[in-house]
């Protein structure tokens, strides 16, 4: 079975290091703020790269790249 990155839909391996899998819980917040756990944690059976995740984060969107590459070559 191959398992795709839910962004890129590229072939991705769960056990590298550079693989992220998607979670689920309830968090439990600091008084200094941000997370300090995530209580009843359940791991999801989606998957995506390092950078897909960042680019995400960042705003940036796969397709968004394909878009400039294609304006850039006119």
């Amino acid at each position: 079975m191959i398992i795709l990155c839910v962004f890129c839909e590229e072939p991705i391996v769960p056990s590298d290091r550079q693989t992220l899998q998607k979670v689920t819980g309830w968090e439990k917040k600091r008084r200094q703020g941000g997370a300090n756990q995530i209580i009843l944690r359940e791991t999801l059976p989606e998957y995506a790269h390092a950078l897909c995740v960042d680019d995400r984060k960042h705003g940036i969107h796969q397709d968004q790249g394909s878009f400039f590459k294609e304006e850039s070559n006119r």
